[in-house]
């Protein structure tokens, strides 16, 4: 085990939430604990899930908090008012609506064509480079802290594909209050054939907030949208939240295993629900758009999605 000397933060590093150190700050350190038998069955007791059936209900939202309905209300009225003032006809909030109006019926809306092809070409060449010097380069995927390269994503040449001020008044509008971005994270996924928790059927396990994702997907190294497994979700699905548990002292809580549906029983589960929701027949949807990047705006902590696009 090597631990890492504390030092001060720069107040740069404290808002990339990133800490950098040196060789010489590591010491090694040996540590030791003694248990008896009946200590180290506890405390597997307390860490580890019993098993369940994943599944989605309308009883979960009551653990969910945010604003309350009248306070998005006034939050909607005071942001169209302020959006019409750069509008340049009265159809454009027609059209605005409409599309919220997907997002929140569906819990997804996609975008493609959000930068032109040139500047698309430059997010690639940039967003290569980050990969080749801080990514990961793991067994499934290479990964990188983009929240660490803010000249990326703060790039007003191309960063319209990830931050378009549509995208950002959608989900203002859809969630009732402003929005801030917590987090940024780059991956190059080469198809793949293992089953991990992304290329599955599964729900971020984030059930007692509202939380969306902007997903940014593109066949690598060029200026086309992703080819291998495509984007998938079940549109409706996000009008209920996945299980949440209740322990002894009547606290919620949630568990990652609780978010993957990957038995039949728990899939059929999720079919059930968007019938009893919608009605209808069982509906799912596969991005597929070869033409263009693509741009996925998802309500990821409610919607059963598989988001392992390869590119």
């Amino acid at each position: 085990m090597k631990v890492i000397q504390r030092r001060e933060l720069s107040s740069f590093d404290q808002n990339l939430g990133s800490f950098h150190h040196h060789p010489d700050d590591l010491v090694p350190v040996s540590l030791s604990l003694d248990s008896t038998a009946d200590e180290r069955a506890n405390l597997l007791a307390s860490i580890i899930s019993k098993s369940s059936a994943p599944h989605i209900s309308l009883q979960a939202n009551e653990f969910r908090v945010g604003p309350d309905p009248t306070s998005k209300d006034i939050f909607r009225k005071k942001l169209l008012r302020e959006l019409r003032k750069g509008w340049a006809n009265a159809s454009t909030e027609a059209r605005f609506i409409r599309l919220v109006e997907v997002l929140q019926r569906d819990g997804c809306a996609v975008f493609a064509g959000l930068v032109d092809m040139q500047s698309f070409q430059q997010l690639i060449d940039d967003f290569s480079d980050i990969m080749n010097g801080s990514g990961s380069h793991a067994f499934l995927h290479s990964f990188s802290h983009l929240i660490e390269h803010p000249d990326f994503l703060k790039n007003s040449r191309y960063n319209d594909a990830i931050i378009h001020p549509l995208l950002i008044a959608m989900l203002s509008y859809a969630m009732g209050g402003p929005i801030r971005m917590t987090d940024a994270r780059g991956k190059d996924t080469e198809p793949i054939s293992v089953n991990a928790q992304d290329n599955m059927l599964h729900v971020d396990n984030t059930p007692f907030r509202e939380e969306y994702k902007i997903l940014l997907g593109w066949e690598k190294g060029k200026v086309k949208g992703p080819t291998g497994q495509n984007f998938t979700f079940l549109p409706g699905t996000q009008k209920g939240t996945r299980f949440v548990r209740v322990d002894e002292h009547s606290q919620p809580w949630s568990t990652e295993n609780d978010s993957l549906f990957i038995t039949n029983e728990s899939i059929d589960s999720v079919f059930g629900f968007q019938k009893d929701i919608a009605g209808g027949a069982p509906a799912v949807v596969e991005v597929e758009y070869p033409n263009q990047p693509i741009t996925v705006v998802f309500n990821a902590g409610s919607l059963p999605v598989m988001l392992e696009v390869a590119s």
